[in-house]
């Protein structure tokens, strides 16, 4: 996910290993054969100031690297300096210049794209409405968890969260599933060596599906997750990358339709909000979501014995985009509330009103007491909260409650205090995906899977180490 310093790491020792390519006159590429290292050195403390801020300093080092070697390497790390202090049609001249000399360098086109999407949408107005209308909305969710102390969000969180209103605000909210998306379920599934493609693989040799290698995709641009900002490629840029995605997302596809007993996937088609990458099977969008969120209903309704008929009432803490309760919205008639934390709640809230126009959404307020809410609650398909509304909810008032990888996120005094009160509020059963060791080194702390046990009052019903994902297992737990 963090994919940064393995890039710039890669670009210096390329730097230094690989043969001079000539270029042409325009770009002045003959640097002497004692200036290489000088070129290194210079762009690896530029990389550095620029992760510490120190931008004047991180655009004389570039400068000086770019003088020394005008490979399309460091023309499009100068180029991304200089846009991101504001030197846009410098930035734009200079990979102009790239592409007219190399136009088989796609880095430099897909950097140039990003570039012009960005700069569109910081003079646009309806960008900019969009983002004080979305920030307005964080702010309240956040301020109502820092006057909750307990309820605050882990370093390791709060790290993340400012990544993620970056992405939001410079790409946008209706571009979230090629940004914050990857953050949640949309794993960036970009080498061999992947471990959940290593699984999948596996599978895919006994089961023999044709449709990935039939599956067609888009080419993209850097719009997307760009996790540092000094360096600003979205991994699926890269056509090698995209490949392995491609048949990764489509091979997990076929395995989670040829186990789709309770016929989720029926029909199904990703929705375009939120702008997904264009992946097309049989000319129908799918995605790794999708796939996932069929896998573990159809895993929910086996076990539990549930069906899709009737109205039960769902939960679910650290909710990503609402990818579960978008495919229990659309197979079911059950209802779905979501606890979570900005901006995450901010981007779930956003995609269900999108999704469900027609349906009653009571979107995040604070309150005081759940009298207050229960008649507007009652009559609401969705409802969203910020995570520390949980301790306002009556007991057993939920018939199923999920959480999907976020627990370990936390404190350790946080989810000693979550699973207790999901115990609490739970009627039915509790569906939980985690990983069997985690370490926080934000916060300090370690978790393993005894940490993530109901303690009183259910039952361990089903548990299994996720079929393409083996480092996390599912449990589901039954009150007795």
């Amino acid at each position: 996910m963090i994919f940064g310093y393995q890039f710039w790491k890669s670009l210096v020792a390329g730097i230094k290993r690989r043969a001079p390519v000539p270029k042409p006159a325009s770009l002045d590429y003959d640097p002497a054969s004692g200036a290489i290292e000088d070129c290194h050195t210079h762009l690896a403390r530029a990389t550095e100031a620029w992760r510490n801020n120190d931008l004047d300093t991180a655009v004389e080092l570039m400068a000086k690297a770019y003088a020394q070697n005008r490979s399309p390497d460091i023309a499009c790390s100068y180029a991304s300096l200089m846009h991101h202090l504001g030197r846009s049609n410098e930035a734009r001249d200079l990979l102009i210049q790239v592409i007219a000399a190399a136009p088989e360098f796609l880095p430099a086109q897909t950097q140039l794209a990003r570039m012009i999407k960005m700069d569109r949408r910081a003079h646009s107005a309806d960008a900019k409405a969009e983002i004080t209308q979305r920030r307005a909305l964080i702010s309240r969710m956040q301020q109502a968890l820092e006057c909750d102390p307990f309820f605050r969000p882990s370093e390791f969180w709060r790290a993340i969260a400012a990544k993620h209103e970056r992405l939001l605000d410079d790409f946008g909210i209706d571009n979230f599933k090629r940004t914050v998306a990857h953050n949640y379920q949309n794993w960036l599934i970009v080498s061999a060596q992947d471990g959940q493609w290593q699984s999948m693989k596996d599978i895919w040799r006994h089961e023999r599906y044709v449709e990935p290698v039939l599956n067609t995709i888009e080419a993209v641009d850097d719009a997307g997750m760009i996790w540092e900002v000094e360096n600003p490629r979205y991994a699926l840029s890269s056509p090698g990358a995209m490949a392995v995605y491609k048949m990764a997302t489509g091979v997990l596809w076929e395995i989670a339709l040829a186990r789709d007993q309770f016929g989720f996937l029926a029909g199904f088609e990703e929705s375009c909000i939120g702008n997904p990458i264009r992946l097309r099977r049989n000319g129908r969008l799918i995605s790794q979501d999708a796939a996932h969120s069929a896998r573990e209903l159809n895993t929910l309704f086996s076990v539990a014995d549930m069906s899709k008929t009737g109205q039960l009432t769902f939960a679910e803490l650290g909710a990503g985009q609402g990818r579960l309760a978008e495919m229990i919205g659309r197979a079911t008639n059950h209802r779905y509330l979501i606890f979570d934390i900005a901006p995450t709640l901010a981007v779930s809230q956003w995609y269900i009103q999108q999704l469900f126009p027609a349906e009653q959404i009571f979107a995040y307020r604070d309150f005081d007491s759940w009298d207050q809410i229960r008649d507007e609650l009652d009559a609401s398909r969705f409802a969203f909260f910020t995570a520390n509304q949980i301790k306002l909810m009556p007991k057993e008032s939920v018939d199923v409650f999920i959480n999907m990888c976020s627990l370990m996120e936390m404190q350790k005094q946080q989810i000693d205090y979550f699973l207790a009160r999901i115990g609490e509020v739970t009627r039915g059963v509790f569906m939980s995906k985690q990983w069997y060791e985690w370490e926080n080194t934000n916060d300090n702390i370690r978790v393993t899977k005894d940490d993530f046990r109901l303690r009183e009052g259910f039952d361990l019903i089903h548990e299994q180490p996720d079929e393409i994902h083996k480092a996390l297992f599912l449990q589901i737990w039954r009150r007795r």
